[in-house]
Parts: C-alpha cells; sequence; structure tokens
C-alpha cells in the first residue's frame, strides 16, 4: 500500500481504539511506515480483527504478524465467555477436614486441629487425626455445604 493509504490504516486504528492516548503526527508517521508492506485490504481487515480481539492497539510487530493470520484466512479465534466451573465432589478426608474444622457445631462437637494424614506435609508436625474420626459427619455433609465455606456458589 502507498505511505497515504497506511497513514489512512493508521487513522482507522487511532479511531478503534478511541481509549487509547492520542498519538503525535511523527508517532503515526513510523507507524505508518512500518505497516506500509502490507497490502491496503489486509491491513483493513487486520485493524477489525484487532478491534475484536485485542483490548490496546498492537504495536507495529503484533500488527504484521495479526496481518499475516488475516492474509492466511485464519479465523479469528472466538472469545468464550466465562463458564464458572462447576463444583466436583469433594475427597473424602477434605469433608472430614471441613467437619472437623469449620462444622464441628452443627455436630454438636468442639472444633478439631488435629493433623489429617492426608494433609501432614503442609502441617507442622502435630497429633495425628485417627481415620474413624469425623466420617459418620462427613457422610451427613455435602458438597455443596463445603463449598458454601469457601465463598464458591
Amino acid at each position: 500500500m502507498t505511505y497515504d493509504e497506511a497513514v489512512s490504516v493508521v487513522e482507522l486504528m487511532l479511531a478503534a481504539f478511541p481509549n487509547e492516548r492520542a498519538w503525535a503526527v511523527d508517532e503515526i508517521r513510523m507507524y505508518a511506515q512500518g505497516i506500509e508492506r502490507v497490502d491496503a485490504a489486509v491491513a483493513t481487515k487486520t485493524v477489525v480483527r484487532a478491534r475484536d480481539t485485542m483490548t490496546r492497539r498492537p504495536s507495529v510487530a503484533d500488527f504484521l504478524a495479526l496481518s499475516r493470520s488475516v492474509e492466511a484466512g485464519a479465523a479469528a479465534p472466538t472469545p468464550k465467555p466465562y463458564e464458572r466451573p462447576s463444583p466436583r465432589e469433594l475427597p473424602f478426608w477434605v469433608k472430614r477436614y471441613f467437619c472437623a474444622r469449620y462444622f464441628y457445631a452443627r455436630f454438636g462437637k468442639e472444633q478439631d486441629m488435629r493433623v489429617f494424614p492426608e494433609h501432614k506435609d503442609w502441617q507442622p508436625p502435630g497429633e495425628m487425626m485417627p481415620p474413624e474420626e469425623w466420617v459418620a459427619e462427613a457422610n451427613a455433609l455435602s458438597s455443596a455445604d463445603a463449598y458454601r465455606v469457601l465463598g464458591s456458589r
């Protein structure tokens, strides 16, 4: 494309990202010189792709890389809407841990701070939790209740 066409593409890009700061004439000139070798039609499509997929104006290097993918006919990446992952079933020992640490009052017991065998690598040494403790309570606890303690759902 010609230099004048490149300046027009840069002005189009400046308009596509209105929340960014305005550029000085020298910045526009340098950017236009950097993208001058790109075909005008491809450059225009690149500006549209950049507006749809980027949050900030692309650098010259990013613009050139994006223009190569536009020229190759690569489909624009479709951003997926955020989907909150559904809570998975908690391991049984985690339910026992939650019962001993957080839900003890629900079962009419005192808080139990003994170290679980599965948790010993992350806890300072102390009295170990026997495997038969908090089993009935953990069976009564749903994963949804445990996730609520964590602030999920």
